[in-house]
C-alpha cells in the first residue's frame, strides 16, 4: 500500500513540496534554506541521499535540465524547477531547522494527542481544541491561528478539502481520523480547552557553554546558601544569654 500524502502535483511551492518528499522518504533527510539567508532558497533544497534514490510526489520527475519538476503536469502550465544538493554541503546556518522529534500518531484517531503533536510541531502557531462536555463535536475539528495550508503535518497524516486533516490509507486497521480546522479567531474561547503553557526553545540552554553557565550559577548559589548557614551558626555559638 503506497502512502497517502498531501497532493502537491500543481504546487511550485517549495518548502510544501520538500515536505511531502520527506515525507515519501523517510529513510531521507530533507532541508531547505531559510529565504531571508539564501537568495535561492526557493530554488533548491537538500538531501541525505542521492536524488536518483528519492521516491517523488505524484506529478513530478526529475531530469538533468529542470532538477526535479513538474514541467507540463500542471493544470496552468505554471512548474517549478528544483535543484537537489548533498546534505552534506550545506551550510547549517543557512538552513530551516529541523522538525523536532515527537511521538507517533501515525496509527491515531484520537484528536487530542493529534492536536498536541501538530502543535509542537508548528512552534509559530496556536492551536487549541474544544471540551467535550461543551462541544458535541470537540473530537472532530481544533482551531488553529495559521491557516491549514501553512502546518507542517505529523507522519502519515494530510490534508484535501474531502475529509481536512486525515491519515486515511495510512492506518494498519484502516481506522482513520477526518479533522476539520477552523480559525482560531472565529472559536467561542468559552468551549476550549485550557491553554497550555509552552516551553520557548530559546530559553532553553542547548549549547555547552549555555549548559555550563548554568551549572556555575548553580555552584556559586548553593556555595553562598552554605556560607550564610555557617555565618549564621558562628553567631548562634557565640550568643550569651
Amino acid at each position: 500500500m503506497s502512502k497517502q500524502v498531501k497532493d502537491v502535483s500543481q504546487s511550485t511551492n517549495l518548502y510544501e513540496i520538500a515536505e511531502v518528499i520527506q515525507q515519501l522518504n523517510p529513510n531521507a533527510e530533507i532541508r531547505v534554506a531559510d529565504m531571508g539567508l539564501d537568495p535561492i532558497a526557493t530554488q533548491r533544497f537538500y538531501s541525505s541521499v542521492p536524488v536518483e534514490q528519492l521516491v517523488l510526489p505524484e506529478g513530478f520527475y526529475y531530469n538533468d535540465k529542470n532538477g526535479i519538476t513538474n514541467k507540463h503536469n500542471t493544470q496552468t502550465g505554471a512548474y517549478c524547477a528544483l535543484e537537489v544538493e548533498d546534505l552534506s554541503k550545506a551550510d547549517e546556518r543557512t538552513l530551516m531547522p529541523k522538525k523536532p522529534k515527537v511521538k507517533d500518531v501515525s496509527q491515531s484517531t484520537n484528536l487530542y494527542e493529534i492536536a498536541e503533536v501538530i502543535q509542537q510541531l508548528n512552534p509559530n502557531a496556536e492551536i487549541r481544541v474544544a471540551d467535550m462536555g461543551l462541544d458535541p463535536i470537540a473530537t472532530q475539528r481544533f482551531y488553529s491561528s495559521v491557516p491549514v495550508e501553512q502546518l507542517v503535518l505529523p507522519e502519515g497524516f494530510y490534508y484535501n478539502d474531502k475529509n481536512g486533516i486525515t491519515n486515511k490509507h495510512n492506518t494498519q486497521t484502516g481506522a482513520y481520523c477526518a479533522l476539520e480546522v477552523e480559525d482560531l479567531a472565529m472559536a467561542d474561547e468559552r468551549t476550549l480547552m485550557p491553554k497550555v503553557e509552552r516551553i520557548v526553545s530559546r530559553n532553553v540552554p542547548n549549547t555547552p557553554e549555555q549548559q555550563q553557565t548554568i551549572k556555575q550559577i548553580i555552584v556559586n548559589a548553593i556555595q553562598k546558601l552554605k556560607n550564610k548557614i555557617l555565618n549564621k551558626g558562628e553567631g548562634l555559638n557565640g550568643k550569651t544569654r
